[in-house]
């Protein structure tokens, strides 16, 4: 049996953790279960508003959210909580 460290132990059984909730919360975003999965728009939308909040900082969300009605139509789904 390999006994690791405390440390090294607390840091894999964090990252283990993190990275299984991160991914099972994306996964569940894009899944046909969620309830805005109806509402078109891009993928990246369906699981953070890091990149609205990217767009923002430049002060073109409106022409962006402006694009996006344009390409999806009159409901967009633009991010999550």
């Amino acid at each position: 049996m390999v006994h690791l460290p405390l440390a090294t132990a607390i840091l894999v059984s964090f990252s283990t953790y993190w990275s299984t909730l991160v991914c099972s919360i994306i996964t569940y975003r894009l899944s046909p279960w969620h309830p805005l999965a109806r509402y078109p728009g891009p993928t990246i939308h369906k699981f953070s508003k890091a990149y609205l909040a990217w767009v923002s900082r430049g002060g073109k969300r409106h022409l962006y959210t402006q694009e996006l009605h344009r390409r999806y139509g009159d409901i967009v789904r633009i991010g999550e909580l």
